[in-house]
């Protein structure tokens, strides 16, 4: 329980602080626009533990708004490319009752990891309503493609169909690769992950926190590695879910 409770988090812990008010810098395709006035207060940390906690950084966003008008509708997001090893090999996933989203390799033969490719997964601690995924090269390109893309939406703010269900959902390739069941991810490629969640109205002075949790998995095989990511990622919920009281949870709880 003193993990967290103390000033230095965890067994290592980096802390920066930054914000978006140079508009100089707001150039990138896929945002632009004025400056929001956002300060982050980011904290990372990790544990040195036997199993899943020591294959898992906490990630602490503390996001306030330091401008003189309310944000409305406002969603965070973690946007990532994770490059699995050989990178062009790459499936994405996502489970929504984890609020995960995931990499996994598409084969048993990476070209970095061989036969026994990791997965990796992000996950929104605290809820997350959106997991998107894209191609690189087919990123967003607009402020309002990238706001469509943090609500589930399509680059044209289309809802997204689930092929098998036929149904609409915010979660892209949301089956499950170790089952073999419901929308999986058959395009082997350089993929890009994006997880989302809603903060609502942000008045001056108010801050926002956004838990994330990058989660490895490693099993003897690209599936095996899925299946521990799930294993791992339950773990990580509960202790976070638990306010990081307690003992690390003991390793040997997955299987490997």
């Amino acid at each position: 329980g003193e993990a967290i409770r103390r000033d230095v988090a965890g067994d290592q812990m980096l802390w920066s602080i930054y914000n978006d008010a140079p508009p100089g810098p707001h150039n990138n395709s896929a945002g632009g626009g004025n400056p929001l006035n956002a300060e982050i207060r980011q904290t990372v940390f990790a544990f040195n533990h036997p199993g899943p906690m020591g294959r898992v950084a906490f990630v602490r966003y503390q996001i306030a708004n330091r401008g003189p008008s309310t944000w409305t509708g406002t969603f965070a997001s973690f946007w990532s490319d994770p490059d699995l090893g050989g990178f062009t090999d790459d499936l994405a996933g996502s489970d929504q009752t984890r609020s995960l989203g995931m990499v996994y390799n598409s084969t048993n033969n990476d070209a970095v990891y061989g036969s026994q490719p990791p997965a990796f997964g992000v996950d929104l601690l605290q809820g997350a309503s959106a997991a998107m995924t894209y191609i690189s090269g087919t990123d967003p390109q607009s402020a309002t493609q990238s706001y469509n893309s943090m609500q589930g939406l399509s680059a044209i703010g289309s809802p997204i169909i689930d092929p098998i269900s036929g149904l609409p959902t915010t979660f892209m390739f949301g089956g499950d690769p170790v089952a073999g069941t419901g929308w999986l991810d058959a395009a082997p490629a350089d993929r890009r992950i994006q997880l989302s969640r809603p903060l609502g109205a942000l008045a001056p002075g108010d801050t926002a926190e956004v838990w994330v949790a990058l989660v490895i998995g490693q099993g003897l095989s690209r599936l095996g590695s899925v299946a521990d990511l799930y294993c791992a990622d339950d773990i990580v919920q509960q202790f976070f879910d638990l306010g990081f009281t307690g003992p690390l949870p003991a390793p040997g709880q997955c299987a490997q």
